[in-house]
């Protein structure tokens, strides 16, 4: 009976030892995989693409990081980032997402028809306007320089945080998800430049 005894707790041991090494490697696997992710992240660029209506779009995979590797980290556009979500009021432990996106606006022609002059404050003449879907402003001229009044620029960025798999066929069901954001401006003269895409999550990366 002793001998039963003694042979079922070796068991339980040996299944408990099996159970937490299977554990710790699938963990450190599960981290492995995210470094790689965050690696490809930082070296690829933005992916462009035309969407379906033949606007501009832009892809990046998201970077995920903990919030230790947050608060550690020695790059620049992230410490900047941390910096303006403090100016927001909201706490490292309260995070879930941080979104940066640089755009730049370009008109190549802007065609403004003369008008009547309209004086305004005594001394400047209004000499024409333009009004667009994404842009009004004024010209005027004061006798030694032209002057741009009354400039309202319009802009509407739709982003969509997404899983997507790279791979093909049956190599699909055994590749992980990644996970990107994908947006567009709907103003067709403003270019994405440049997105920072942190998720903030546990050692292990992302859960489904």
């Amino acid at each position: 009976m002793k001998t039963k005894l003694i042979l079922i707790a070796i068991i339980i041991i040996l299944i408990g030892s099996i159970s937490t090494l299977s554990y710790l490697l699938i963990r450190q696997k599960d981290i492995s995989y995210r470094h790689q992710q965050n690696y490809n992240t930082t070296v690829n660029d933005l992916k462009r693409f035309k969407d379906k209506s033949g606007a501009d779009a832009v892809t990046i995979q998201e970077l995920q990081l903990t919030r230790r590797e947050l608060k550690k980290s020695s790059d620049s556009s992230i410490i900047a980032l941390l910096s303006e979500v403090n100016n927001l009021k909201v706490k490292n432990r309260q995070l879930s997402q941080v979104i940066n996106i640089k755009v730049q606006t370009k008109y190549d022609t802007i065609k403004i028809p003369v008008t009547d002059t309209v004086r305004i404050r005594d001394t400047i003449n209004i000499m024409g306007e333009y009004s667009s879907e994404w842009l009004d402003l004024s010209i005027a001229f004061d006798g030694d320089c032209f002057h741009v009044y009354n400039i309202a620029e319009r802009n509407s960025i739709i982003a969509v945080g997404h899983w997507y798999k790279e791979k093909k066929f049956i190599a699909r069901w055994f590749e992980k998800r990644k996970y990107a954001i994908t947006m567009k401006s709907e103003n067709p003269n403003c270019k994405i430049n440049y997105i920072k895409n942190i998720a903030i999550t546990s050692k292990r990366g992302r859960k489904k």
